[in-house]
């Protein structure tokens, strides 16, 4: 299999200046959404973190009272 190669930029600042354009009577609403993507993306790294933490920390040692606090913040975060 052959690599694909990208052309141009990563980034076009003049085409995103064309796209804000549209976007501007929206603006409040497309900020919001770009920030909880990027929220969305970082809860979506951790929520596999405390999982992992609940089973070798409290699951397997038998705390309880922790397990069901980790169990908690894992559904607060879903």
């Amino acid at each position: 299999m052959s690599a694909t190669k990208t052309k141009g930029k990563a980034f076009d600042r003049k085409l995103f200046g064309r796209v804000m354009a549209f976007v501007r009577p929206h603006r409040t609403l497309f900020w919001a959404t770009f920030a909880l993507t990027i929220l969305l993306a970082v809860v979506a790294v951790v929520r596999p973190l405390l999982m992992g933490d609940m089973i070798d920390k409290y699951a397997l040692t038998g705390d309880g009272k922790g397990l069901l606090w980790m169990t908690v913040l894992v559904m607060a975060l879903w």
